[in-house]
């Protein structure tokens, strides 16, 4: 899994009880395998994050899923 890139971001919300952005997050693989993982970002991380970081995280959600 290794080989994942970030392909897109489809779903940004803002859950306000939570005090989290809910972000979906596709990653694309060899042979053109997909996978979508559901990401939650505090709103102080997210200003901050690079698209790598937010790949790295979608990559390490997956994993541990």
């Amino acid at each position: 899994m290794s080989e994942l890139k970030l392909n897109s971001i489809d779903f940004i919300s803002f859950a306000v009880a939570g005090n989290t952005f809910k972000l979906k997050a596709n990653l694309i693989g060899p042979n053109d395998q997909f996978h979508s993982v559901n990401l939650d970002i505090a709103p102080n991380e997210i200003k901050n994050k690079t698209i790598g970081e937010i790949e790295k995280l979608a990559i390490q959600a997956l994993h541990s899923a």
